[in-house]
């Protein structure tokens, strides 16, 4: 039950891309209220924003070093507005934009 309901929290979300679920959503869909879904996150020592960017830039780096996708699609994919809020958030993860992540680390 460590991290359990953080996992599934997960699923939700990625079930759910491009769509971003809120909080209240993916409480709902757990039969929670979103007051103790936030709680028992914090009790796993994260938080439903702390999910949602982590799985995103999961699947971002995935994406960007596995697939030929373009960069436009990957973030519309991730339920990014547009280019760059998907730019933003992903040189806020890693530290380098995408194109650059893409061509450091892609498999040949």
């Amino acid at each position: 039950r460590d991290r359990a309901l953080a996992l599934r929290v997960r699923e939700h979300l990625r079930a759910a891309l491009p769509e971003q679920p809120t909080l209240p959503a993916i409480a709902r869909r757990l039969f929670l209220s979103p007051r103790t879904l936030h709680r028992r996150l914090e009790d796993e020592g994260t938080s439903f924003r702390a999910i949602k960017d982590g799985l995103r830039r999961d699947l971002a780096i995935d994406w960007l070093t596995k697939t030929a996708r373009p960069l436009s699609r990957i973030g519309a994919d991730l339920g990014f507005a547009d280019a760059a809020a998907f730019y933003r958030a992903f040189s806020a993860w890693t530290g380098s934009g995408p194109r650059e992540y893409r061509k450091r680390f892609a498999a040949p």
